[in-house]
């Protein structure tokens, strides 16, 4: 059924890599990503998973540009609407005004014609100018030093050989052993980095809550 849905959208599936790395499972490309245009989307890379997670880190590069709806449309402005002739307009006997229409849809259809009728005539309107559909925002970023950030390097590059390990193990081309100890030295080296950045995020947090008064805008 999803498979269908997807090609009934006419949509691209770019993730061919294996996302996700566990124990003895044979791992799965279980993160996907999909556009309506192939050619949109490229650079994609997998990294580490951050924290707990063993779900890969998926990034790529989106051909997309920034747009700004400039065109003008018409709005009502119910706020300055005559409710009072509206009310006079509207009070009328809708069955007889009706019964000569032979349908549902058809009496549908004048009534919504006579009720668009009134408030064309009872609400004023503006034209308005359309507005911007995205915008940027800028994070700071954690201030990471150079020993954490080489291991974050070190994270990936095992990561990678992670990746290699288990499809070897799935080929019967290394031992069970050789990719369990390899799993455990990223591991052990995630659980490293995930401490250390935790411990770098509270005392920034602490450091915003020491500040709030002097600088109420700093987040």
């Amino acid at each position: 059924m999803f498979i269908e849905k997807v090609r009934d959208c006419f949509l691209t599936q770019h993730i061919e890599e294996i996302t996700r790395i566990r124990g003895d499972s044979t791992g799965n490309t279980l993160d996907l990503l999909f556009s309506n245009e192939e050619s949109i989307v490229g650079d994609i890379k997998l990294e580490s998973p951050l924290g707990k997670s063993d779900h890969a880190c998926i990034y790529f590069h989106c051909d997309i540009q920034e747009m700004e709806d400039k065109s003008k449309k018409q709005v009502y402005m119910y706020e300055k609407a005559d409710y009072l002739l509206m009310k006079q307009r509207l009070m009328m006997e809708w069955i007889q005004y009706l019964s000569l229409e032979p349908d549902i849809e058809s009496k549908w259809n004048k009534f919504k014609g006579k009720f668009q009728a009134v408030i064309d005539e009872c609400v004023p309107k503006k034209i308005i100018r359309g507005l911007r559909v995205s915008r940027k925002r800028t994070n700071e970023k954690l201030p990471i030093n150079r020993k954490l950030w080489a291991k974050v390097k070190k994270k990936q590059r095992l990561w990678e050989r992670l990746k290699i390990m288990k499809t070897k193990f799935n080929e019967r081309a290394c031992t069970r052993e050789m990719y369990l100890e390899t799993e455990k030295e990223y591991r052990s080296l995630n659980n490293q980095v995930r401490w250390e950045t935790r411990n770098i995020l509270k005392r920034k947090e602490q450091e915003i809550a020491k500040n709030v008064k002097a600088n109420p805008k700093v987040f």
